[in-house]
């Protein structure tokens, strides 16, 4: 009974070195998507998240850009217009003025474990 006892010891630390694993692996995969990925519309919804960022919705769709962070949630809106261009460092965020042209609020750096090549 012993040796099945310290088999049972065991399961914890393999079971937190896997998730440890995994979720390492799985945010590799989610931001090398990003990077390869090339975004440009219109957000038609804003959602806030416990910790002061925001995440914007194409259509009910939410755009889950892993490398990107809307902090503080203020920073976009409705009706705001993001662009990035595929293997680009930098997504750009643009708003309407009065004349209805589109105006550049802000650019973003990614942030993250992994870093990418980009086109110059």
């Amino acid at each position: 009974m012993s040796k099945k006892f310290s088999k049972i010891r065991y399961i914890p630390i393999v079971l937190f070195i896997g998730a440890v694993i995994f979720s390492f692996v799985n945010s590799y995969f989610k931001s090398r998507t990003v990077h390869f990925e090339k975004y440009d519309f219109v957000i038609t919804k804003v959602t806030d998240t416990p910790t002061g960022t925001a995440i914007p919705f194409q259509n009910d769709i939410k755009m889950d850009m892993q490398q990107y962070i809307f902090f503080p949630n203020r920073i976009i809106k409705v009706g705001d217009s993001i662009h990035k261009g595929a293997e680009e460092k930098y997504l750009y965020i643009f708003r309407r003025d009065e004349t209805k042209n589109f105006i550049l609020i802000d650019s973003i750096e990614p942030t993250g474990l992994y870093s990418w090549n980009y086109k110059p």
